[in-house]
């Protein structure tokens, strides 16, 4: 074995632990979402906001530096729309909880449908039943989510998002023993699984 391939599996095992660290993290994230439902739902709804106050003054910020380029405008008008729809949900998380209640059930469904497909490029590699399980878990979520708004957004959400992080937390942990044991490896910045079983 060559010592660049060594390096390559000492860098994979890294990127396993790593992993492996990210999936403890989301289950532990997920179990706090699901013990205080009430509590995550507005604690999302608040992070969302700051995040778009922080993206919408970068956006201003970026659109007064180049205002003598063409499409100024329409910049400053983006950044002002960022910026107004954080104060807005800073000014009243509990209306936020219902919009984001509703985007969320969106992108659960579009991370669900992602998941599955990651999954059956995993195949036969061992935790790709787990991602495909999380996948259609999280499209299932979505839909329920979508389904029941917006009467049980105010609590539905947050258990939700825990059932979810956990869920996810359990696929990238898999994933993590996987690569860091070797059934997953990365050739050509693809993941192969090997022999796997």
């Amino acid at each position: 074995m060559t010592q660049s391939s060594n390096d390559s599996t000492d860098a994979v095992r890294k990127a396993g632990g790593w992993t492996i660290g990210l999936g403890v993290l989301l289950l532990i994230l997920g179990i706090v979402s699901i013990l205080f439902p009430l509590a995550s739902s507005l604690a999302a709804v608040i992070w969302v906001a700051w995040l778009l106050i922080i993206g919408g003054a970068v956006l201003l910020v970026h659109a007064l530096h180049r205002r003598e380029e063409r499409g100024f405008w329409l910049r400053l008008l983006w950044s002002v729309v960022y910026l107004l729809a954080g104060i807005l949900l800073l000014a009243s998380p509990v209306s936020g909880v219902l919009t984001l209640t509703l985007v969320l059930a969106v992108l659960w469904i579009v991370e669900g449908a992602t998941a599955i497909a990651l999954a059956f490029r995993l195949k036969p590699a061992r935790p790709w039943g787990w991602v495909l399980f999380d996948g259609i878990l999280t499209v299932l979520l979505g839909l329920l989510v979508w389904i029941g708004w917006p009467g049980n957004a105010p609590w539905l959400l947050g258990l939700f998002l825990g059932i979810s992080l956990i869920a996810t937390g359990i696929s990238v942990l898999l994933l993590g023993w996987a690569l860091r044991s070797g059934h997953i490896t990365i050739q050509g910045g693809r993941l192969d699984s090997g022999s796997g079983t």
